[in-house]
């Protein structure tokens, strides 16, 4: 499954990438999470409860971002596992200046998913994993709002 998406921000660059980094903001935004904790440089534990109509759960996975080009791009890699499935996905975040204080997020990654949850078709996932993006940025959104 392809996941992509661009967000606006009405803030700099540098700012949209320090939250972006900061474990404490992230583990705010991210719709369920719970027990995020920082296991090295870029790389993180986190229990996320997830739902898709009537398939719920709790995964534990990590997430762990790469060839960190401040305040340009990283890649993420994350993987997490449930007693619903299984979820292994990848994706490239490209930071652009479209003015000295406004930012556009572009995404672009694949999901891998696995057991029941997996069984709940392309279009359910596409859907619910959007959502989820879109969810997160909004936090994101507001945060940058709150510090202009």
């Amino acid at each position: 499954m392809e996941l992509n998406g661009e967000y606006r921000f009405n803030a700099s660059r540098q700012k949209v990438w320090d939250l972006l980094n900061d474990p404490e903001f992230v583990a705010s935004a991210i719709p369920g999470a719970k027990n995020l904790s920082v296991e090295g440089p870029g790389k993180y534990r986190a229990e996320v409860s997830v739902g898709m109509g009537f398939i719920r759960g709790k995964f534990t996975g990590t997430v762990e971002t790469t060839d960190m080009r401040e305040p340009e791009s990283y890649r993420l890699n994350a993987e997490g596992k449930g007693a619903i499935g299984s979820v292994q996905g990848d994706g490239d975040v490209k930071l652009t200046e479209i003015a000295p204080d406004q930012t556009m997020v572009a995404i672009s990654g694949t999901a891998h998913v696995s057991g029941l949850i997996g069984r709940a078709g392309d279009k359910a996932l596409r859907g619910a994993a959007q959502s989820l993006m879109d969810k997160f940025f909004e936090k994101l959104s507001k945060e940058t709002d709150k510090r202009a």
